[in-house]
């Protein structure tokens, strides 16, 4: 069964695909928090008009860039999906 994946190509952001593929290398988020801009994440999540709870360095797990790119994890899994709709992220809440 193919499954449905959001693609952002309109804004070059990247999208958490951990929800769709169990792709994500074991402390990849923990390493994201280490090295992303807290100040680079909030301006890119303002700029494409997303909503977000971004507020300290622990958030950034939830940030955009922790993710891999959907179009390189796309083309990648090209004879598993058919892209069905395009989908633009909306908010990033983290809970």
């Amino acid at each position: 069964m193919k499954k449905v994946i959001p693609n952002n190509s309109d804004h070059n952001i990247r999208i958490p695909v951990k929800m769709w593929l169990d792709d994500i290398e074991d402390g990849a988020l923990e390493q994201a928090k280490k090295e992303l801009s807290l100040e680079d994440e909030i301006e890119n999540l303002i700029n494409i008009g997303v909503i977000h709870t971004l507020r300290g360095k622990d958030d950034l797990d939830e940030a955009p860039g922790s993710y891999k790119d959907i179009n390189e994890v796309m083309s990648n899994q090209q004879d598993l999906v058919e892209i069905k709709t395009w989908l633009r992220p909306l908010a990033t809440i983290k809970g």
